[in-house]
């Protein structure tokens, strides 16, 4: 699955979170391959060269404060094509994968 759908598919906890694969030059992009799993196991239960994004509870926070509501609230608004930009923008720049690649 892409990166944009596992973030917006994952379930809002903090027992499972979002590995994806870097693009070449050492970043992630929304269409960066990407899968769910269980933060109980070393890298979400799966060997391979994946990078740990984010847990449930953090993206379901930073999507509360972008729309500025629960995302699965009966009134939340549409998500504007901008916000997996934003998001990703922030997570490349705070991400200690940057300094060691």
């Amino acid at each position: 699955m892409k990166l944009v759908d596992a973030l917006l598919n994952i379930q809002y906890d903090a027992t499972w979170g979002v590995w994806a694969e870097l693009n070449e030059v050492g970043k992630l992009r929304e269409d960066s391959r990407a899968r769910h799993g269980q933060l109980i196991f070393e890298n979400g239960g799966l060997l391979d060269n994946y990078v740990y994004v984010c847990n449930g509870t953090s993206i379901g926070v930073w999507l509360t404060e972008w729309l500025g509501c629960s995302p699965n609230a009966e009134n939340a608004p549409d998500l504007d094509p901008f916000w997996i930009d934003e998001y990703l923008d922030q997570v490349n720049k705070a991400s200690a994968w940057l300094e060691a690649g």
